[in-house]
């Protein structure tokens, strides 16, 4: 449901969002969603970003307090990206943890919070599905799996699904073939070298190994290379999510698609639901697919099984695909994910169109001008070209079928899909030479910029080089604060910047939790905002606001970080840190 800022008054709600951090595939993705909601509903966002909560509760120093500033000062609702903060201290204390929020609307993502709506998605049937695909499709019988935290539910959940798939085909469970992760690739390589030392360098034993998420399939990926294992002509690889790197990966990863953007969708729907009506709406759970590619084995993946065919079949091929134009247009537009938010109007009608059309010529033209025109779309969009694979693998199941009956027919359109493969991997070759032109600009600039502003020595050689080169690095705002010592709870604006010039409340002293002198709705900040501690070994030394950018997100940490180590070393705090703030909002602790 969408609310215009008319409709939710003059007030412009703010949505407190609580996550580990910002430029890891997962987290972006449901960002995205987050922020389109949230512009859509006419509301800003406040992103925290604190790291994983420490599995000691004493611990009161680190980049979780981050955390705390969070509250009733500067947010109207609290959504919770639970899966990324629970990996060391289990669902229970992120429960605890999240009651220090009580007087506010929250909303968890990922995982179940007793007492507050959450939006979570269908773990075992998405793994279940494709471990399925494995065994009846690859005769895998023999399957390694990558298990995520410990303390996590969602990889709980995964497990339970590898052990009851085996179970149902009668395959042995091993316990051995059962090896930790903690969700980040290179938990996936050193699994890779735990089954390398178990099996006797002999990994080739295995038919498979599945991940419980796309980051350590990845690392899986590269554990298996560096063992000069073929994926998937020696042994097939899955993983979880399909974050948009798991189509880039060599072979591409066959994995479980959860709808990432839209888990952040649906978030700020039941957070501004709940902050109009004040009854919170119930929480909703999100199916998931399998996505076929071809690490698993498949050589023409098309990310889910072919149509049956019912009353048309006995009729021509152009009267059966228009009869299943519906379902066809709704494939494709499943398959574009969010490549449809730039892929134009009616851009599925379209091809399908020219489809027909080159079908019933025999000079083919329109149907690769048609997807010419929509990869174009795409890179001149910023979207995933890559999404292309996925549309052409849904049409193709959806059409080859229709026309088997129809030899000539039939090839033409394979052909037509092969020419539409090799336009498909030039749009991405393009789209790739240009990211890779802009990523390494960018690179260099960030990493002059992070050295030059680490080795300031005075502060206002550290104010004047941010106001320089923060910019620079496409940043429209900036103020960082930092802590009084003397005086626990309280803080003052070191400096800062937003379009106007720099900050005119610069060396003014404020609560901590209104995060800026005035507070955030008050400030004339633009926009949604990302607040980042400026955390030193064991000192919190303050916080960061960064107007969110999700093209920059990469950035933001390694920023805070070359700011917290000037600060550390400059005047502008005492040498040594400073206390942290007060609880901004008290609750017991995880």
């Amino acid at each position: 449901m969408q609310r215009s800022p008319e409709r939710l008054g003059a007030h412009t709600p703010s949505i407190g969002v609580l996550l580990d951090c910002m430029g890891d595939p997962y987290p972006a993705a449901v960002l995205r969603g987050l922020e389109a909601a949230a512009a859509r509903g006419g509301a800003r966002l406040l992103c925290f970003v604190g790291g994983p909560l420490p599995s000691d509760p004493t611990h009161t120093a680190g980049r979780h307090r981050a955390y705390e500033l969070c509250g009733p000062r500067n947010v109207d609702a609290v959504v919770v990206l639970g899966s990324t903060l629970i990996h060391d201290v289990g669902q229970r204390a992120l429960h605890r943890y999240c009651s220090r929020y009580r007087a506010l609307p929250l909303c968890s993502i990922g995982v179940e919070l007793d007492g507050w709506p959450s939006v979570t998605i269908d773990n075992e049937v998405g793994m279940e599905r494709v471990l399925e695909h494995l065994i009846r499709e690859h005769a895998a019988r023999r399957i390694a799996f990558v298990r995520g935290p410990l303390a996590n539910a969602e990889a709980d959940q995964r497990l339970a699904a590898y052990q009851n798939t085996l179970a149902r085909h009668g395959l042995p469970f091993d316990e051995q073939l059962v090896v930790a992760g903690n969700f980040m690739a290179e938990s996936g390589l050193d699994a890779v070298e735990t089954l390398s030392t178990l099996l006797g360098s002999k990994l080739e034993q295995l038919d498979a190994i599945a991940a419980s998420n796309d980051a350590m399939a990845m690392g899986v990926l590269a554990g298996l290379d560096r063992h000069e294992v073929g994926v998937p002509s020696q042994l097939g690889v899955i993983g979880f999510d399909d974050v948009e790197d798991a189509r880039l990966t060599q072979p591409p990863l066959t994995t479980v698609r959860q709808p990432l953007e839209r888990l952040g969708r649906e978030a700020v729907r039941i957070a501004l639901e709940w902050v109009q009506s004040g009854a919170a709406p119930p929480g909703c759970q999100l199916g998931t697919e399998p996505v076929i590619r071809r690490s698993c084995g498949c050589t023409q993946p098309s990310g889910r099984a072919g149509p049956s065919l019912g009353p048309e079949r006995s009729l021509g091929f152009e009267a059966a695909l228009l009869m299943k134009r519906d379902r066809i247009l709704a494939e494709l537009t499943r398959a574009a994910g969010a490549a449809v938010d730039v892929a134009g109007v009616d851009w599925a009608d379209r091809l399908l169109g020219a489809l027909i059309a080159d079908l019933r010529n025999a000079e083919p033209a329109a149907f690769l001008g048609a997807f010419d025109s929509l990869i174009e779309r795409l890179l001149t969009g910023g979207a995933d070209v890559n999404a292309c694979h996925d549309v052409l693998g849904a049409l193709r199941a959806q059409v080859v079928p229709i026309l088997r009956s129809d030899r000539a027919r039939s090839e033409r359109a394979e052909d037509l899909f092969h020419l539409c493969r090799v336009a498909t991997s030039r749009g991405m070759q393009r789209r790739l030479m240009r990211e890779r032109l802009a990523l390494g600009r960018f690179s260099r600039t960030l990493n002059a910029t992070c050295a030059t502003l680490a080795s300031s020595v005075e502060p206002s050689e550290l104010e004047a080089r941010a106001l320089d080169l923060l910019p620079k690095l496409g940043i429209g705002s900036c103020m960082v604060a930092v802590y009084e010592r003397a005086r626990p709870g309280e803080a003052r604006l070191a400096f800062g910047y937003d379009a106007r010039g720099p900050a005119a409340s610069r060396g003014v002293g404020f609560e901590a939790s209104l995060l800026v002198p005035g507070g955030v709705a008050a400030s004339g900040l633009p926009g949604s905002q990302v607040v980042l501690p400026l955390a030193f070994r064991e000192h919190n030394l303050g916080h960061m606001l960064l107007e969110l950018d999700l093209q920059h997100a990469d950035a933001y940490s390694a920023l805070a970080d070359a700011i917290a180590v000037a600060l550390h070393g400059t005047a502008v705090t005492p040498r040594g840190g400073v206390s942290s703030p007060s609880h901004p909002a008290p609750g017991p602790e995880p």
